[in-house]
């Protein structure tokens, strides 16, 4: 069924692919410490932990599959805007209303795949959730029956979906929630957390881990970290200095507990623990490999998937018209870590 993932979304990777930023500072910061990752702890209640921002207006009415981010896919979208949010004390503990305790998490659980009704799963993301979206519902429709709520659009952080999750609590009930945020720091209500690496990625997690919060205890809420790009990759090598990508992906490993779990997609697109353009050939890639054995896994950004992506505008990328492997490839991550899981 995998082999069929090249031919089957080649065509219908205009599924809103948008996302974040193509530069990344050089003031970023090292591997974040332990007390920062303390500080990320697990969100169990059904009410937000970080401070929503007032009267955001919806970033896109999106609610089935056959639905489109208005203009998805043209060079010059621009970002949803929401009102800025107070900036969060960097190293202050997340505020829980009624925290589970730590040796008792909630138990959440996939329905059963014969159950009557289809499983309805909610996406929030970025231009890399963009990317991943239509592998992923490729993946996930040939194994049962399942109904997607998307709510994705590039250069958008956490922050920017609050409100869109509540109402889809409520209205979608899902039973399965999938996030997936890089960091990105374009609109008001992550800009006003701070501009260093540390303060955005504790942020973005605090945010993931707010959305989350949102529904009910019996979900499970897959949060998936990303891959450095090329320009953290030779921060790292030139000065020995972190960014915001690993912390991230740090913070929501740290972070995993009960019904929050963490998939980390850098194990499918890093080759050896660094950035690299490409990887040998997978049988995702049976049709488009090339003569060496390898394929190519990000754009010429150094940040995005699809191998035809030269550039983003605050964070939005133009569709990819071309099979992408580091979409499909972390897509099938996704769908294995959910669906058939190995433990």
């Amino acid at each position: 069924m995998l082999a069929l993932v090249s031919a089957a979304c080649s065509d219908d990777s205009s599924d809103s692919q948008a996302g974040p930023s193509t530069t990344e500072a050089a003031t970023s910061i090292v591997v974040p410490s332990e007390t920062v990752a303390d500080t990320i702890r697990p969100v169990t209640t059904t009410r937000p932990v970080a401070t929503k921002p007032v009267d955001v207006p919806t970033v896109t009415e999106v609610k089935s599959d056959d639905s489109a981010v208005p203009g998805a896919g043209s060079d010059d979208q621009v970002a949803p805007q929401t009102t800025p949010a107070p900036p969060p004390t960097a190293g202050a503990p997340v505020p829980v209303d009624d925290p589970v305790e730590a040796d008792d998490p909630p138990v959440a659980s996939l329905p059963s795949a014969d159950r009557d009704e289809p499983l309805r799963v909610a996406v929030y993301g970025d231009s890399i959730g963009g990317e991943i979206y239509s592998y992923l519902t490729f993946l996930a429709k040939a194994d049962r029956d399942v109904t997607f709520n998307r709510n994705v659009f590039g250069g958008t952080n956490a922050c920017d979906w609050l409100d869109e999750a509540e109402r889809d609590a409520r209205r979608f009930d899902p039973d399965v929630v999938i996030t997936v945020f890089v960091g990105n720091n374009f609109t008001p209500c992550i800009r006003d957390a701070g501009q260093t690496a540390e303060e955005i990625a504790w942020r973005t997690v605090v945010d993931t881990n707010a959305l989350a919060s949102l529904f009910a205890d019996d979900v499970p809420v897959y949060r998936v970290g990303y891959a450095r790009g090329a320009n953290q990759q030779r921060t790292i090598d030139d000065a020995g200095i972190g960014n915001r990508v690993d912390a991230i992906r740090y913070l929501l490993d740290a972070s995993s507990s009960g019904r929050l779990r963490f998939i980390d997609g850098s194990e499918v697109l890093l080759e050896d623990g660094r950035y690299t353009e490409t990887l040998p050939c997978s049988i995702l890639d049976t049709d488009n490999c090339g003569d060496d054995g390898r394929i190519r896994v990000r754009a010429a950004d150094g940040v995005h998937l699809c191998p035809t992506v030269s550039r983003a505008r605050s964070g939005v990328i133009v569709r990819c018209p071309a099979y992408s492997s580091g979409a499909a490839r972390l897509a099938s991550q996704v769908f294995t870590s959910i669906f058939s899981p190995t433990s």
